[in-house]
């Protein structure tokens, strides 16, 4: 037997092979692609996911589960963290001071989790925890121009009347998908989760807040661990809200008067070319207490032109130079914006209906 017939002998073993052993690697990649038992998956898309597991230590206290907190509170409440950054991962970046501190969530992740931790912490049990991976597009250099995709993680429960948030990954590099055409984009890599028991590697560094605490483990901070008051971050955000308020009104004022002003503006332009239209028209007319000069016969009108060479014509009614200068004015305003299509066509039409 030829080595080639070998090698096709063998070839659907090696395939079989070659399936578990991809198949083995994806699930390592995820961590949790084959959540474990007692796992509850919220949220899933393409890999990233918000689910309901187990608590990290046996000797932690249990949490005030299940608890009501709307999308709205819990987005106020993540829309408030923010992290420092290392300077190496913005080197491109001239303005190096404003990338330091940046926030943690996209706006996309905001929404997405907002909704979904909702639902999970309204599930979850005094012994169950929520954990997420999301990922979100974060201004790189040049103003936003350049940007990169970034991975957060992190395990999430409520107690003591706090939003605890254990952070394992900080726009950490995002995880490539293993082999070509992958459905799914299952991590090149474990994906780090928050623990109680201690902090991941880390070289950011979460900051403090007015609704935001770091947790203090004996006489370490946690510079990974934040606990959020609620209350606190809702008034924050109706304090913000009402400044908000407040600077619209002037505006709107501004905006009010801007445009009470060319109203006016227009209208009494309208009103001059009116008058102007009317004298125009009373001027043709024959004075009260005068009689009016008797008709003229076409045929006769056109003798008396033609006898003295078309020198005297009748009058007109209105002067052809009043009747263009008036046309000039409506289509200066036009111009000017002053006055609309409809509007400009209207007042043309009612200066040649009475210049005719």
């Amino acid at each position: 037997m030829s080595g080639h017939d070998d090698f096709r002998r063998m070839r659907p073993g090696w395939s079989l092979l070659w399936a578990v052993a991809v198949l083995a690697t994806a699930v390592w990649g995820t961590g949790l692609a084959n959540p474990k038992e007692g796992t509850k998956t919220v949220w899933n898309w393409q890999g990233r996911y918000v689910r309901i597991v187990p608590q990290d230590a046996s000797d932690a206290p249990p949490n005030d589960h299940p608890v009501k907190l709307t999308p709205k509170q819990i987005g106020v409440m993540l829309d408030e963290l923010r992290v420092e950054v290392p300077r190496r991962k913005r080197f491109f970046s001239r303005d190096k001071t404003a990338q330091q501190d940046v926030l943690v969530f996209s706006d996309k992740e905001l929404e997405i989790l907002s909704d979904a931790l909702s639902r999970a912490l309204a599930k979850a049990g005094p012994r169950e925890d929520v954990i997420f991976f999301t990922s979100g597009n974060y201004d790189l250099a040049l103003g936003g121009t350049l940007k990169e995709r970034a991975v957060n993680t992190g395990r999430v429960f409520f107690r003591n009347h706090r939003l605890n948030i254990i952070f394992g990954e900080v726009h950490g590099a995002f995880p490539q998908p293993r082999g070509a055409g992958a459905l799914e984009a299952y991590p090149a890599r474990p994906l780090i989760q928050g623990s109680r028991k201690k902090s991941a590697p880390h070289e950011w560094r979460l900051l403090p807040d007015p609704a935001v605490e770091l947790h203090r483990d004996g006489a370490r901070t946690r510079t990974d661990w934040v606990l959020i008051d609620p209350d606190t971050a809702m008034a924050r955000y109706e304090q913000r809200q009402q400044l908000k308020e407040k600077a619209e009104p002037k505006k709107v004022v501004e905006e009010t008067s801007r445009l009470a002003t060319e109203q006016e503006a227009l209208r009494r332009k309208v009103e001059e070319l009116e008058q102007e239209v009317h004298e125009g028209k009373t001027a043709a007319q024959p004075a009260q207490g005068t009689r009016a000069a008797p008709a003229v016969p076409a045929a006769a009108a056109g003798a008396a032109a033609a006898g003295t060479g078309g020198a005297a014509r009748q009058a007109p009614t209105r002067s052809e130079g009043e009747l263009a200068r008036q046309l000039r004015v409506l289509k200066g305003l036009h111009e000017q914006g002053l006055l609309s299509d409809e509007m400009y066509e209207k007042e043309v039409g009612k200066v040649l209906e009475k210049g005719l």
